[in-house]
């Protein structure tokens, strides 16, 4: 080949490499530090997933101006760090999987869906994996073992 050539086809290969790298970093979200909760942090990447999964399992948060989704987010993620280092206070963290396959079965079928293999399709589609909603409804669940066992002496219903 023609010297001439080899030049022009280096220096497209350049071109092409240096469009595709600045394009690569343009798309990158940066990732901060934005809470410290103990020794449990709260990433911006954190809040950004939260809000996928937020919006995934209650669609009518779609309708929220993108500021308040982020603001409710960030409250969800402190309520689950401080949550998350409550329970790791106590023995038993297990919580029974029946239960919470009761409890994602009434989350999609509260979003309309018909099957757990629906459900996997939709949270497959938000990129959610079923064992960060597993973990997350743990907490929850956990969360609410505690309280009743530490309250319900205390409540007095009155017919």
């Amino acid at each position: 080949m023609n010297i001439k050539y080899l030049n022009i086809i280096k220096t497209l290969q350049y071109i092409f490499f240096l469009t595709f790298f600045f394009h690569s970093a343009s798309l990158a979200v940066e990732n901060k530090i934005l809470l410290k909760i103990n020794n449990e942090i709260i990433t911006s990447i954190d809040v950004l997933n939260e809000t996928i999964y937020l919006k995934t399992l209650n669609p009518n948060l779609k309708n929220l101006d993108n500021n308040k989704l982020i603001q409710v987010a960030k409250e969800s993620l402190i309520r689950e760090k401080i949550k998350k280092i409550e329970i790791s206070k106590y023995n038993n963290n297990k919580i029974n999987d029946e239960y919470l396959d009761n409890v994602i079965e009434n989350i999609y079928r509260n979003i309309g869906l018909k099957n757990k293999e629906e459900f996997l399709n939709y949270i497959n589609l938000n990129n959610i994996d079923m064992l960060t909603i597993r973990k997350k409804l743990s907490y929850e669940a956990l969360w609410n073992q505690i309280i009743y066992e530490k309250f319900f002496t205390k409540i007095k219903i009155d017919k």
